[in-house]
Order: C-alpha cells, then sequence, then structure tokens
C-alpha cells in the first residue's frame, strides 16, 4: 500500500533510511485508520478514515 502512496502523490525520499521511518509512520497511521475504521458508527460519529498524500507524515508533521 505505502507503494501505491508513493507512486499516486509522487513522493520521493533522500535514502532508504526515510523510506524506513517514513514506512513504519505509514504502519501506525494504518493500523490508527483500520481501527477507527472498525468503530460502530455512533463512536465513530459515522467518520470513515483513508489513505492520503499525508499518510507517511507523523502528528508532528501533519499539524505544522
Amino acid at each position: 500500500v505505502v507503494l501505491v502512496i508513493i507512486a499516486e502523490y509522487g513522493k520521493e525520499y533522500k535514502d532508504h533510511e526515510e523510506f524506513n521511518r517514513r514506512y513504519e509512520i505509514f504502519q501506525t497511521n494504518f493500523k490508527f485508520i483500520s481501527e477507527h475504521n472498525s468503530l460502530p458508527d455512533e463512536e465513530s460519529e459515522g467518520i470513515v478514515l483513508g489513505i492520503n498524500k499525508n499518510s507517511d507524515l507523523n502528528e508532528e508533521e501533519f499539524l505544522s
């Protein structure tokens, strides 16, 4: 899935180390998305999360 993000959004990483770091962040975010989308509607307030161009960013990077 992370390779789809790289291709679809034109992501480029400077080296293998950065790719690995981004992949770990993506895995964390993907787990959060999957867990959230598994919640009943009353707990998730009907909000469905998905993968997008920001899926390889940590919270600090996303909010800046």
